[in-house]
């Protein structure tokens, strides 16, 4: 993304009777440790100390731990271990929409956030791509960022289509390996068997990819067709031996 001119007018960051805004670099020093005075001080709404750690009521958090003050009660401590795991599970979304605003209002680049937080340059970039993507209302809360970034790769940037294979897999309770699969089209892993049945599910497997690929390129009604025909195979097989009619050897 190309840099842009500095977007004037409200501040977010600024108190009032306050100075500009500071630099992105001074921001990160502050909420991360190690902020000069006046950039804490300019903070200070973000309950930052003097040592550039955020502070949310009784426990004060650093880059080196956690301290928790005397005092907690056992919901509060609970509750702080809520926002913890909340916090885990969505950091790479509150990245994406982090420095898209950044972009967006102060003309950000990813350079200018990698050089302040040590993120690489593509990996800001991939997370913008995705947090620009899926709108707060599209993003399935039961499926982790990794769902989605792998969803939208294989989509080809159709978040539509990624939206339905993302409800699938929540559904279903996919992994990101099992959901990746079936957007390819991979099929799945035979059992352990051997014998005949061994030699059956090698045959099925191998037999399964090449639909798969046909079905790729055929339009829905002869998916349909295909669809039909299968079943129709599977109705043959459960009827051997259940209609009086004699194995084969």
């Amino acid at each position: 993304m190309g840099k842009r001119p500095s977007v004037k007018g409200t501040n977010p960051f600024e108190r009032k009777g306050g100075g500009g805004m500071p630099s992105l670099s001074s921001l990160t020093e502050a909420m991360l440790g190690g902020g000069d005075e006046a950039t804490n001080q300019t903070l200070a709404h973000f309950g930052t100390d003097a040592g550039g750690a955020i502070t949310v009521g009784h426990f004060r958090i650093s880059k080196i731990g956690l301290q928790i003050a005397d005092g907690v009660d056992a919901d509060e401590w609970q509750a702080f271990g809520q926002h913890i795991r909340t916090m885990e599970t969505s950091i790479q979304w509150i990245i994406g929409d982090w420095l898209a605003y950044g972009e967006r209002e102060y003309g950000k680049t990813y350079q200018d956030v990698a050089d302040a937080t040590g993120y690489t340059y593509d990996t800001l970039r991939n997370l913008v791509w995705v947090a620009k993507a899926f709108e707060l209302s599209s993003r399935n809360d039961k499926l982790s960022f990794g769902h989605h970034q792998t969803a939208l790769a294989l989509c080809n940037g159709d978040v539509q289509v990624a939206v339905d294979w993302l409800q699938t897999a929540s559904d279903n309770g996919w992994s990101i390996k099992k959901m990746s699969d079936e957007i390819k089209g991979v099929p799945p892993a035979p059992p352990l068997v051997s014998g005949k049945l061994g030699k059956f599910w090698h045959e099925t497997t191998v037999y399964m990819s090449k639909q798969r690929k046909l079905a790729d390129r055929v339009g829905g009604d002869e998916r349909a067709e295909m669809v039909r025909g299968l079943r129709i195979l599977a109705d043959e097989i459960e009827k051997i031996g259940s209609d009086g009619s004699k194995k084969r050897r």
